[in-house]
């Protein structure tokens, strides 16, 4: 019995593969397609360039002490 199910694991094997090939090219078609539209809306709206390049995030705050303790894991 257990020959059966190695034969017929043998035998799907490539199969699923080739299905697995299948889907993934799929994927990345679907998701290049995507890219696409969002860049097209984007120039569209005048926000290309804008919306290419994400905002730097916000300087920290000075210390008031002038000196910032390491954090510490807990239990230390």
């Amino acid at each position: 019995m257990a020959d059966i199910f190695e034969t017929v694991i043998g035998m799907a094997e490539p199969a699923l593969k080739v299905v697995g090939g299948f889907v993934g090219g799929v994927q990345q078609s679907v998701q290049k397609v995507i890219n696409n539209a969002v860049a097209e809306a984007l120039k569209a709206s005048g926000a290309g360039a804008a919306a290419a390049a994400p905002e730097a995030p916000p300087a920290p705050a000075p210390a008031a002490a002038g000196r910032v303790r390491p954090l510490r894991a807990p239990g230390r």
